[in-house]
């Protein structure tokens, strides 16, 4: 039914990043419902010598998101022939999210593509697909809430059900709940956080613009050439949410000297196609891209196979006298 696209990196971007991300998995976890239904983690530019982000933080994610994730392993020499120096950030968002949305679940429909600091509150802990199975082919936005640190620090990370109960209840009775709306291309703000679409209909326009190498305006590029193919942008079911932890107390490199920004002139203003740069040669997403596909069970796979190898080695070895 649904495959949620997310991606990052081993690193630090951001207010700790451990914690507010295993909470944000868990809680996306939690909404899924359907066979098919699938989390793409898109690990895009961790240093060789480092685990992926999702094999970094495995013993806080639960047996319901280890099941559900799917990591795609994009490593740092694909991003040095595709990008080189045209950009200083270490990842270049449109091009990783293209790189999941290629790979999705073939028998899925819709795709959410959102960040691993939201969690989303669904009335009556309805199932995400449940509440978006009858939409009308488009792209949605959902509000979005931001929950200072010194609440979200006090969430279990590891009990997602609790989680997205206690930002609902706070939601109400903190005032969290502030709905910030914005123009035609999103109608509320901070709309990368939650865009809902039918699959078919990104392929159709090319993805995501990767030609935006640097930070801001993906969302409103997406949304604005998304509205020329589908028509007016909506609003997600009232009864879904989205609580976004906050994360400003570092600098991350999107907020960085010299780090550039993505013309909104250019990129938004002035797009009147709602085809992507990539659309017309298909080349967009890297579709022939020879990535590393796996999920959170290979560490026992590797376990496995080592005790299987040495199963018939004698258990101790025998102690050499030195002379």
């Amino acid at each position: 039914m649904i495959s949620i696209i997310v991606y990052g990196r081993n690193d630090h971007h951001g207010y700790n990043l451990h914690r507010r991300a295993a909470l944000s998995l868990n809680a996306l976890a939690a909404t899924l419902s359907r066979p098919d239904d699938e989390i793409i983690f898109v690990d895009y530019n961790s240093a060789s010598y480092l685990p992926t982000f999702p094999e970094a933080i495995d013993d806080t994610l639960t047996d319901e998101t280890r099941a559900r994730l799917r990591i795609v392993r994009v490593r740092p020499d694909f991003h040095q022939a595709v990008v080189g120096e045209r950009s200083r950030l270490p990842v270049i968002e449109p091009l990783a999210r293209n790189i999941a949305l290629r790979r999705v679940n073939p028998g899925n429909v819709w795709a959410l593509s959102t960040n691993t600091d939201m969690v989303f509150a669904i009335d009556d802990r309805r199932p995400l697909a449940d509440v978006i199975e009858r939409l009308p082919p488009g792209l949605y936005h959902a509000p979005r809430f931001e929950v200072p640190e010194i609440l979200w620090e006090t969430l279990d990370r590891r009990d997602p059900h609790s989680v997205i109960e206690s930002l609902a209840r706070w939601g109400e009775r903190l005032a969290v709940d502030e709905v910030v709306r914005a123009g035609a291309d999103a109608v509320f703000d901070g709309p990368g956080d939650f865009q809902l679409f039918p699959i078919n209909a990104a392929r159709e326009i090319g993805g995501f613009e990767e030609a935006m190498v640097h930070g801001w305006h993906v969302d409103a590029n997406f949304a604005r050439r998304m509205r020329l193919h589908l028509g007016a942008i909506h609003a997600a079911p009232p009864a879904i949410r989205g609580y976004h932890c906050g994360h400003t107390r570092d600098a991350t490199a999107y907020h960085a000297a010299r780090s550039g920004q993505n013309s909104e002139r250019e990129f938004v203003e002035q797009v009147k196609s709602p085809e992507g740069s990539g659309a017309a040669s298909d080349a967009w997403g890297a579709p022939h891209g020879e990535f590393e596909q796996f999920k959170l069970d290979r560490k026992a796979q590797i376990l496995g196979s080592l005790e299987a190898t040495v199963a018939d080695a004698p258990r101790r070895l025998p102690v050499r006298e030195l002379t």
